[in-house]
């Protein structure tokens, strides 16, 4: 059928993209990754979820029958596999990206303990740990050049822009009470929320959503990642006056 691609042809698709790549692969043998496997957790009860909306908006039987025919879980689902995977590749890179920071932080702050256990520059010596969270940045930076999109690229190369600057917005301070807050929301911006705002959007492009409604994705994760922050700063604020 036109606009369909066949299992079979993903696959030699898959094959030709290795076989035709520069750079060391791992070898995997005659193993195939089907991405349908690969996804089955993520696409199941897609086409469940889509009729029960459907279902949900209209009170004429013979509409939400005709309107659903075609979601009976027969389909290839090609096009939410590839926004699947293409989400679980930005959500690969957003983390990285993250991971990275936390590292640098912890040679910055001399952190001794991170998520419960001791932190890395406590186990390791400062240059081998810069050089880590060094690494973890490149490889995600290799990954969003296999995403082949200058947008995505662009969008997500700001989030390291923003890291960077949060950073040393986090050295200094500001006199009044109201360029304190200031300072401190597009520091919290810069170091937070940047990384979710941008994350999301990217996730957007990739799936052909236009101009608004990326914008609209962005501006969702930057006032979740705000939120977030804003939440975990008073819990630490708390915290720290009760011990």
């Amino acid at each position: 059928m036109p606009g369909t691609m066949s299992a079979g042809t993903m696959r030699r698709l898959a094959s030709s993209m290795q076989s035709t790549s520069t750079g060391s692969l791992p070898d995997y043998g005659a193993q195939i990754v089907d991405p349908y496997r690969l996804l089955e957790d993520d696409l199941h009860g897609i086409y469940e979820d889509i009729r029960s909306e459907l279902e949900r908006n209209t009170n004429q039987p013979e509409l939400n029958t005709i309107a659903t025919y075609y979601f009976d879980g027969q389909g290839k689902a090609l096009r939410p596999m590839v926004a699947i995977l293409m989400a679980k590749a930005v959500a690969m890179i957003s983390e990285m990206i993250h991971s990275a920071s936390l590292i640098h932080d912890d040679v910055i702050d001399q952190s001794d303990f991170r998520r419960g256990k001791p932190s890395v520059n406590v186990l390791w010596n400062h240059k081998k740990v810069a050089m880590a969270g060094d690494f973890i940045l490149a490889v995600a930076s290799m990954m969003i050049a296999r995403l082949r999109s200058d947008e995505v690229t662009l969008v997500l190369s700001q989030v390291v822009t923003d890291l960077v600057q949060g950073e040393f917005m986090q050295l200094g301070s500001k006199e009044t009470e109201n360029e304190r807050f200031a300072h401190y929301l597009t520091k919290t911006y810069r170091k937070t929320a940047s990384l979710i705002a941008n994350s999301v959007k990217a996730v957007a492009l990739l799936s052909g959503a236009d101009e608004t409604t990326s914008e609209l994705a962005f501006q969702y994760g930057r006032n979740l990642g705000l939120s977030f922050q804003l939440v975990d700063d008073l819990l630490d604020f708390v915290s720290s006056i009760q011990s």
